[in-house]
């Protein structure tokens, strides 16, 4: 068979064939019993669960009516790449599957695109970014260095895999969520900036083969006539028109927000955050990479973050299509408090931890248990060792 090429085009199993080059083959021959059978156990050893959806907190499963097998079109050299593919195949779907023992849940509303994101990374094709998005704060915690090592752990099974790695892109909604929250403007570029620093030489130090994948990006400013201005108040129109009552009650209750009209904006910037690719970022360093422009997303997010999910794919039905070409694939990490906020009954701050200000009494479950999760991949001794050393570059 050497120097054949196999052309396939496999449709979804309810069609029922595909064409090759040499013939017409039915489509199970590639998704056949075995392979099916293969995905199915790799999802069977998955942790899980379902968040959002009518399988809330249950298992995530291969039988999941929202689970499809995604149509493959490509051209392989030889019988051998065609084995290959399937084997990586089934190799980035067990790493979607087991991104990071940190991570509980996985978003149903749009886990359709998982095997989908699969399908592309076997076939080295598409552009996919994985976002994780910091609130504007004027503290910042230690623990929110946790925030983005589940990322980087599963960049890093990407990597050890021969897989091409994601690119990692932080982001900080200064403008989205500081304006929104009356915060001093000047304190939370300061938290930012030097977060931002630390959080480059973490991971240079500490997951050196990844660094040159992870890029830190900051929102424009909501100037009038501006993208991210214009597209915030398109959105949060729509919201008020279309959320559901419990949707929207819900989304009334929400912690910090003080005005309703406000909690509307706050959730129109998730789906211009998590759903589209608009050009609203600036980087914030001339020495990272170019920030790519991406076919797909996959979010990380605390548990704090459901509401927000369910609202987002209440919504972005209604709205253009940039909101909807994107993949989507949600995460949602064991933060019971967002890292970027101090935990109420005791938090670190992160310029409690460089020596800069003093250390609050006490600890709250949530900040503990985020920060025994930093500390089981950087013992606490050598991470106060690390900040010593780098506290004069902050």
């Amino acid at each position: 068979m050497k120097g054949k090429k196999f052309h396939l085009i496999l449709k979804p199993l309810n069609q029922k064939w595909f064409r090759g080059r040499f013939g017409e083959f039915r489509a199970d021959n590639f998704y056949s019993k075995s392979f099916r059978g293969k995905l199915n156990s790799i999802f069977n050893q998955s942790q899980l669960l379902f968040v959002g959806g009518d399988r809330e907190r249950k298992r995530v499963s291969f039988i999941s009516p929202q689970i499809c097998l995604p149509p493959i079109e490509t051209c392989f050299e030889s019988e051998f790449a065609l084995i290959t593919f399937k084997k990586s195949f089934l190799e980035a779907s067990k790493i979607l599957l087991n991104p990071s023992n940190y991570i509980e849940g996985l978003g149903q509303l749009d886990c359709q695109n998982l095997l989908y994101l699969a399908r592309d990374i076997a076939l080295s094709g598409g552009s996919s970014a994985i976002r994780v998005v910091y609130g504007a704060t004027e503290k910042m915690s230690l623990r929110a260095i946790s925030y983005f090592i589940p990322c980087l752990e599963l960049m890093n099974s990407f990597k050890s895999n021969g897989f091409i790695v994601p690119q990692l892109q932080i982001i900080f909604a200064n403008n989205l969520s500081g304006g929104l929250n009356n915060l001093d403007k000047e304190t939370v570029g300061q938290q930012t900036l030097r977060f931002s620093k630390v959080s480059r030489v973490f991971i240079k130090e500490y997951f050196p083969d990844i660094s040159d994948f992870v890029v830190f990006l900051v929102d424009q400013e909501l100037k009038k006539g501006s993208v991210i201005r214009d597209e915030m108040v398109r959105v949060a129109k729509l919201l008020r028109e279309k959320i559901s009552p419990i949707s929207g009650e819900e989304l009334m209750g929400k912690g910090r927000m003080v005005r309703n009209r406000i909690n509307y904006f706050y959730a129109a910037a998730h789906l211009l955050v998590h759903d589209a690719d608009f050009a609203i970022f600036h980087p914030m360093s001339d020495e990272q990479s170019e920030q790519i422009q991406a076919d797909s997303i996959i979010s990380f997010g605390g548990l704090q973050e459901r509401l927000f999910y369910k609202i987002r794919h209440e919504i972005k039905l209604y709205l253009p299509d940039s909101y909807r070409k994107i993949r989507t694939l949600q995460y949602f990490t064991k933060h019971h408090v967002p890292p970027y906020y101090m935990a109420r009954g005791g938090d670190v701050s992160l310029d409690a931890a460089l020596g800069m200000d003093r250390i609050e009494d006490g600890l709250a479950t949530t900040a503990k248990h985020d920060l025994f999760y930093l500390f089981s991949l950087v013992d606490e001794q050598e991470l106060a060792g690390f900040l010593r050393k780098i506290r004069k570059e902050v």
